[in-house]
């Protein structure tokens, strides 16, 4: 399918399930899938559109890409970097989600996201890389109803003790990231992806 098809029918799809956001039932078993939470090549693009949610209200504010542009070598792992603030890590426990300071090194965030994992587990965390509170991290498997459409996924909450803020990932086999929430109202929900070979 070609990039503009794809936009038109993720323009065609969101408008018409603009009003039923997040998430809907509760499957048993996570996404079955070999692949990694979150495909890393160079080049690989996603695009959202970011919303706001607070209230229960739901209004478009904006959108935003994430665009892989560089691997850099990270505390022993290979972070792929992004235009974003976000770089992202495939390791043997799971996906490392990190924020960089734009100077080679991490920020004020670095979450790791374990998988393979079970939905209905919790974990705590807490990053060697950085200086930070304790996380909590709960993983269920659920839909979630994205511009492109219904999508399995893994999601992720995670909980900064005891300050009460949380971050919430919703991850789709084979696409990547495909929504994030947080504690302030904002959801960035997946329009579009382009996946290099």
């Amino acid at each position: 399918m070609s990039e503009a098809a794809r936009m038109r029918l993720a323009m065609l799809f969101g408008a018409t399930t603009l009003t039923c956001l997040c998430s809907c039932s509760d499957p048993e078993s996570p996404p079955a899938s070999v692949e990694p939470l979150m495909p890393l090549t160079l080049g690989n693009v996603w695009e959202y559109v970011e919303m706001n949610i607070a209230g229960g209200e739901s209004t478009i504010v904006d959108t935003m890409s994430i665009q892989i542009l560089d691997a850099v070598p990270l505390s022993h792992h290979l972070y792929f970097t992004t235009n974003s603030d976000l770089m992202f890590a495939n390791t043997r426990d799971g996906l490392s989600v990190a924020r960089y300071d734009h100077d080679g090194g991490f920020d004020d965030l670095e979450i790791l996201l374990r998988y393979p994992t079970q939905t209905g587990i919790e974990y705590g965390y807490s990053s060697s890389k950085i200086t930070s509170r304790p996380l909590r991290i709960e993983v269920r498997a659920d839909t979630v109803y994205s511009f492109i459409g219904p999508l399995t996924a893994l999601i992720y909450t995670v909980n900064q003790e005891p300050a009460g803020e949380f971050l919430e990932f919703g991850f789709s086999p084979r696409i990547g990231m495909i929504s994030l929430e947080n504690s302030f109202g904002t959801l960035w929900l997946l329009s579009a992806y382009d996946l290099q070979e």
